[in-house]
C-alpha cells in the first residue's frame, strides 16, 4: 500500500463516522456504537500505518539521511559541505572507500598504493579529493589504483607519483568517475606549502 491509499482509507473511515450518534434523550441502537468504533479503529489503524511510514522514509532534521540513490532534482542548495576524513600516517597500501567523505588527507610514510573502492553505479559522476604529503623522512612514491577498473591520470602526471621529502608540502589530487570505477580520471591538482 501507499501513504496516498492509506490516507483515503482513513478519511473514508473518519467520513463514516456518525457525529450525531448517539443522540440525546432517547434510546439509541447499539449498532452505531458499533459502527462509529470500528470506523474509528480502522481510522487509527490507517493513521498509525501512514505515520510509521512517513516516519521509516522522510528525511529527518535529528539524524542522518540515506536517500538510496532516489533523485533529489531541481533544488536550490545553499551550505551544503563535504565530508573530510583526516587518516592520518599511512605505510601501507590502503584502500580510499569513496562512500566515507569527499576529502581525504594522508601522511605518507613509506612507498604504497593507495586504492580507490566504492564508487557509485554507472551513469553517476562521483569526485574525490585526496590531500597527501610526507612525514618528512623520504621522497616517498605514491601509485594509485582502482578495484573496479582503471585509473586514467592527466597526460602530464606521472604514476607512481614521487612526493618530495618536505613534510610540509601538500599535495592535491582530484579523482572522478561516471562509469561506476571502470574508469577513474586523476589530475594532480598541484603542491601547496
Amino acid at each position: 500500500m501507499t501513504i496516498a491509499t492509506d490516507i483515503s482509507s482513513a478519511s473514508t473511515a473518519a467520513n463514516a463516522i456518525d457525529p450525531t450518534f448517539p443522540v440525546a434523550g432517547q434510546d439509541n441502537n447499539s449498532q452505531g456504537f458499533r459502527e462509529n468504533f470500528n470506523n474509528t479503529q480502522i481510522g487509527l489503524q490507517k493513521t498509525v500505518t501512514i505515520l510509521t511510514e512517513l516516519n521509516n522514509t522522510t528525511a529527518k532534521l535529528n539524524a542522518d539521511n540515506n536517500f538510496n540513490d532516489v533523485i533529489l532534482e531541481n533544488a536550490e542548495i545553499r551550505r551544503l559541505y563535504g565530508s573530510v576524513a583526516v587518516i592520518g600516517n599511512t605505510s601501507l597500501p590502503t584502500s580510499i572507500d569513496t562512500r566515507d567523505a569527499q576529502y581525504f588527507t594522508y601522511t605518507i610514510k613509506a612507498d604504497l598504493t593507495l586504492t580507490f573502492s566504492q564508487w557509485p553505479v554507472s551513469d553517476r559522476f562521483a569526485k574525490i579529493y585526496i590531500d597527501v604529503k610526507t612525514d618528512g623522512l623520504g621522497a616517498w612514491d605514491v601509485d594509485f589504483a582502482t578495484t573496479s577498473g582503471t585509473v586514467r591520470p592527466q597526460s602530464t602526471l606521472t604514476l607512481p607519483f614521487t612526493l618530495n621529502s618536505n613534510g610540509s608540502t601538500r599535495h592535491m589530487f582530484e579523482a572522478w568517475t561516471i562509469n561506476g570505477g571502470n574508469d577513474v580520471f586523476l589530475k594532480h591538482v598541484g603542491n601547496f606549502a
